[in-house]
């Protein structure tokens, strides 16, 4: 493996991979402790139950904010093990089809509201698919995981949301970035 350094400069992030994996090989260390593989087989390579790789410490960030275990955050393969057994129960084929009509009620939706508009003059108005993208996706996750539509395609009073989640999520990457620097330091 060698290591990748970030540099700032004509090329974006992709172009940087794309040259590394091209130039490197398919395993690439990006930092302490961290390293970037890109194969189909990496996920089970590197979290599969025979795998030999310990979880970094970065999961342990989410614990301080969310107070709640989750199987995600588990780094003892024993507990995650235990967590991934009950999981595995909720997510049986038949609860996972269930869950096919309100993910597609949603795309129906989402397609509607980028259609929704007569053309002026040949042409819709222009629609931020960020956006909608975060919408519906947002829609269906709150259908799924709440059994709560929170209606962000029709409804625009909790769009703000987003950018919440958005920026919490940012907020406890620059947490782990900075856990990884004092594990450094000690």
């Amino acid at each position: 493996m060698i290591c990748i350094a970030n540099t700032v400069g004509a090329y974006n992030s992709n172009t940087l991979w794309l040259q590394a994996y091209t130039g490197i090989g398919r395993v690439v260390r990006v930092g302490p402790n961290r390293v970037s593989i890109n194969t189909n087989t990496a996920l089970r390579d590197v979290y599969g139950p025979r795998a030999n790789v310990q979880k970094a410490r970065f999961y342990t960030v989410f614990s301080y904010f969310f107070k709640v275990p989750m199987i995600v955050t588990t780094i003892s393969r024993k507990e995650h093990a235990f967590k991934k057994r009950i999981l595995s129960q909720a997510l049986t084929n038949t609860a996972i089809d269930a869950m096919e009509e309100p993910l597609l009620s949603s795309t129906r939706r989402f397609c509607q509201h980028l259609l929704d508009e007569k053309p002026s003059a040949g042409w819709n108005d222009a629609r931020n698919i960020t956006d909608w993208a975060a919408y519906v996706t947002s829609d269906i996750m709150g259908k799924i995981t709440f059994n709560c539509n929170w209606n962000m395609m029709e409804n625009k009073a909790n769009r703000h949301m987003i950018a919440i989640i958005s920026q919490g999520v940012a907020g406890l990457n620059l947490v782990s970035i900075e856990q990884v620097y004092i594990d450094l330091r000690n």
